[in-house]
């Protein structure tokens, strides 16, 4: 992990706690919607309790974003750990849907602080010429857990039953805990603080960098959102497959194809200039994920989230060292803030359009539900596919607008 910069140890241990948070969460994260239904919930009670854990967690990472320029990354770093640890033994003991909403809240919470302290830490223990570089390493981490959480959490829960998988994310809570700990204090004196990249003068507004970024979340958490609550009960529907293979397709298409391009992806942007992949992966994963609709088998299920998410998510180190190389390091807190805020608050507000159309059919009683899941999911899709690209034309106006030289991104590096 040499050549990230000024503190190498920091990105290593932040890439485990990185790996391991993420293994805790994606263990659950399968089987989610359809533990939510075991407990009797609607469709839209169902995007009911995605929404509050989204939005909660939104609204936090602003502020403590904020919060952590001036008062420092470690307090909040770890106290967004020791929330997190609570939630998911909680969940295993619920009895109704109702029983979730106050976990979800704190779980909410605990993305909400410790999401923005991650990516400022980076920030902070990396120099910029390689800022890409620790963000590629730490994304390894983080995505790890993508791979191995889906298949864990899938097999726990057909051998040991559903719950099972809330304790083993519980356990590892706590080991996420212990080595977020151990991660020392990043931010740097205000007499320190420079600017990342480039002069300050030079450099666009940083409401106007704040606004293309999050516009950019937006575009991509549009579709993930409308689709997140109803994408495996559409798979389990269609497919007739059970949990471990919805824990697989989720290894595979989004950890193994995220995984195996971080790398690759930051050399990449490295050669093509960072602007153009973040412009160009936007352009082209969108058709495949819309594709997902209408799949005709779990095989191509699969192939289309890989090809998807290996496109977009290969822009990954890029997208997040260009934003730091455009904003003066004493707000990278709250940049990052902003950013992963717009992405929750948009995926926030989708999960009520994904669940409200197949509900107002399920509550007729009339028809099959597994067949009404799909054809609302393919509905959905279609959906997402349009104000995807709706949302992508405006991009490309504000990018042009807003930074200088980035209506050149195609043609120039």
């Amino acid at each position: 992990m040499r050549g990230v910069g000024e503190n190498d140890g920091s990105v290593l241990l932040l890439s485990i706690a990185f790996a391991t948070s993420s293994l805790a969460s994606n263990i659950i994260s399968p089987i989610w919607p359809l533990y939510v239904k075991f407990l009797g919930v609607s469709i839209t009670q169902l995007g009911l309790v995605f929404s509050v854990s989204n939005g909660v967690s939104a609204v936090f990472q602003m502020l403590s974003g904020a919060l952590s320029d001036k008062y420092g990354r470690r307090k909040l770093h770890l106290a967004g750990a020791a929330i997190a640890v609570l939630p998911p033994l909680m969940y295993s003991y619920a009895a109704n849907w109702t029983d979730l909403i106050l976990w979800v809240v704190l779980a909410g919470l605990a993305l909400g602080l410790y999401v923005p302290m991650r990516f400022s830490i980076v920030a902070d223990a990396s120099a910029s010429e390689g800022r890409a570089k620790a963000y590629s390493w730490t994304n390894t981490g983080l995505l790890t857990g993508f791979v191995l959480g889906p298949l864990v959490g899938g097999a726990v829960a057909d051998i040991f039953g559903i719950r099972a998988p809330f304790l083993l994310c519980f356990a590892l809570s706590l080991g996420n805990l212990a080595i977020t700990a151990s991660i020392k204090e990043t931010l740097k004196p205000r007499g320190e603080v420079g600017v990342s990249g480039a002069s300050f003068d030079l450099l666009p507004s940083f409401s106007a960098t704040a606004s293309t970024f999050s516009l950019i979340n937006i575009a991509q958490g549009v579709g993930i959102g409308i689709l997140t609550p109803i994408s495996p009960i559409f798979v389990v529907a269609r497919f007739s497959v059970d949990m471990t293979a919805v824990g697989l397709m989720y290894a595979i298409g989004f950890g193994i194809a995220s995984l195996i391009v971080q790398i690759p992806g930051e050399k990449l942007g490295r050669l093509t200039g960072n602007k153009r992949m973040v412009l160009l992966t936007i352009l082209f994963s969108a058709p495949f994920f819309a594709l997902f609709g209408w799949s005709r088998s779990y095989l191509e299920a699969v192939v289309f989230m890989f090809m998807g998410y290996a496109i977009i998510n290969a822009s990954w180190p890029a997208f997040q060292a260009l934003m730091m190389d455009l904003t003066p390091s004493h707000k990278w807190g709250l940049m990052n803030g902003i950013s992963a805020a717009a992405w929750w608050f948009h995926i926030f507000s989708q999960h009520p359009l994904s669940s409200a159309r197949p509900s107002l059919h399920i509550s007729s009683g009339n028809r099959e539900v597994g067949q009404l899941l799909l054809n609302d999911s393919i509905f959905l899709r279609r959906l997402a596919l349009l104000v995807k690209y709706a949302e992508i034309t405006k991009i490309v106006k504000n990018m042009s607008e807003m930074i200088p030289g980035f209506g050149t991104a195609i043609s120039s590096p």
